[in-house]
């Protein structure tokens, strides 16, 4: 594509340079810029890439701020560097949102389910799905690492216009509220909007709250197309202050007058069952995973499913043949009669979610792993510890990953909140060890924080840990 076919998506201020060369890519990384590139020059917090401008033999450069670059290449200034990078990346991709109906997912819990959800329903129904997330991205069958819940606007829209070329019927997004504020799924004129919940975390990047909730409300305001379905949970108090702008809007939860209605859940070790009422039918579901924040995730799919078109029966059946999510609630299994699950829960809120879903599902006791990561939102740590306490009947406090903060410190800023029988023990293997040599038949060990991950990281390492190859291990050396 010619420089010029890009110049009127981008809110150019001023270009200096010819626009009659070709483009290529749009990258960000001066490290892989190539002579037909356009470069955006991002000024970041730790580096600001306009410095790298001076030796590049690229095509163009995109910057917010004055840059110096080499005579023969073209520079074009605008007012914000990562949006017109996001308008500059679909463009150059074909706007793959356009003919392909992307769902993003946003909420602080919840986001990862929900997309393997609805990937359940899409592929029961025998079509194909894209998939961008924090458990991996995915085109139909085939599988591509994540690294990050939401991907810069170059990545993801050539991820896009790959899912579309594939054939895939639609994509479901993980929308992470960095991801917003960072521009990078701007561009997107997301088919459905969905918000599962909202509770504290990510305070180490946004000022406040309400900053934080304001970035994901940017997906229903601002990015949703005009035409577009908001799908708000009826429950949570945070989706009272979205405003979609008149778009068509549905909720779902336990309230009388939501659109998605749910009523008499039951459940067991095996699943949950529960009813929902729309405007014109009840339908009854059979979802294969525990947990009341699964059933709202479940109805949420259903919702975003029914908005593209999908009949009910679809969604109850692709619910109903739902696989193993990993890092969400996953079983790990044994001969011992010890229920061991390992879940991504993180944040407070959803720690407490959990635990009150596993209370009631057994006899026994519930036996507590987890940790608080380092380089993030320190005030959240004693109310992890609160969480974990409350919920359970014994807490191993342990390191999850500590990055550059010493173990020892993060877990001191837990241990405020924590109170009953409990254990510390900073080695995360030798906690996941402990809390399963104590279990007895009948009692539930959850390891909690880390979920899917299959590193640790400490210091800037990031070394071979997976909880589930833990627990397994440590099962299997039971007497």
């Amino acid at each position: 594509m010619l420089l010029s076919a890009l110049i009127p998506h981008l809110g150019a201020i001023s270009i200096d340079g010819p626009t009659d060369r070709p483009i290529n890519r749009v990258v960000f990384d001066s490290r892989e810029a190539q002579s037909a590139d356009l470069f955006v020059a991002i000024r970041g917090e730790r580096v600001d890439a306009r410095k790298f401008v001076p030796g590049l033999n690229v095509a163009a450069v995109l910057a917010d701020a004055e840059v110096s670059a080499k005579p023969d290449v073209t520079v074009i200034q605008v007012a914000d560097a990562r949006e017109a990078m996001a308008h500059a990346a679909a463009a150059l991709a074909g706007n793959p949102a356009a003919t392909m109906p992307v769902v993003g997912i946003t909420g602080t819990n919840g986001k990862t389910t929900v997309t393997w959800m609805l990937e359940s329903i899409v592929t029961h129904d025998g079509a194909k799905v894209g998939v961008i997330g924090t458990t991996g991205h995915r085109i139909g069958n085939k599988k591509i690492p994540a690294n990050h819940t939401t991907p810069e606007a170059p990545v993801m829209q050539k991820m896009l216009s790959d899912m579309r070329d594939a054939g895939c019927r639609m994509a479901a997004m993980e929308v992470s509220s960095i991801g917003i504020e960072m521009r990078r799924a701007d561009a997107i004129p997301f088919k459905v909007g969905v918000f599962t919940s909202f509770s504290r975390d990510h305070l180490d990047f946004h000022p406040t709250m309400d900053a934080y909730l304001q970035a994901k409300a940017r997906l229903f305001d601002t990015l949703l197309a005009p035409d577009g379905i908001a799908i708000l949970n009826a429950d949570e108090p945070a989706c009272m202050d979205i405003d979609t702008n008149g778009r068509t809007t549905w909720t779902y939860g336990f309230k009388s007058d939501a659109s998605f209605r749910i009523q008499n859940p039951i459940a067991t070790v095996d699943g949950t069952t529960f009813e929902v009422c729309t405007h014109s039918e009840t339908l009854t579901i059979h979802l294969p995973l525990i947990g009341a924040h699964n059933v709202y995730n479940a109805v949420a799919a259903l919702a975003a499913a029914t908005a593209l078109g999908f009949e009910p029966q679809t969604s109850i059946e692709g619910l109903g043949s739902l696989g193993t999510i990993p890092g969400r609630l996953e079983p790990i299994p044994n001969s011992h009669g010890i229920t061991v699950l390992v879940d991504y829960a993180h944040t407070p809120d959803a720690l407490t979610c959990v635990l009150d879903s596993l209370k009631g599902l057994t006899d026994g006791r519930v036996i507590t792993v987890f940790g608080c990561g380092g380089d993030r939102d320190a005030g959240k740590r004693s109310e992890m510890g609160h969480a974990a306490s409350a919920g359970s009947d014994h807490v191993f406090v342990t390191s999850d990953n500590p990055r550059t903060e010493d173990p020892h410190s993060i877990i001191g800023d837990i241990l405020p909140g924590v109170s009953g029988p409990h254990s510390v023990e900073h080695d995360r293997a030798k906690a996941i060890e402990g809390a399963i040599s104590i279990a007895q038949s009948g009692d539930i060990v959850l390891i909690a924080g880390k979920g899917h991950e299959t590193t640790q990281t400490i210091g800037t390492s990031h070394l071979p840990f997976d909880d589930r190859e833990v627990a397994a291990s440590a099962l299997e050396g039971r007497q």
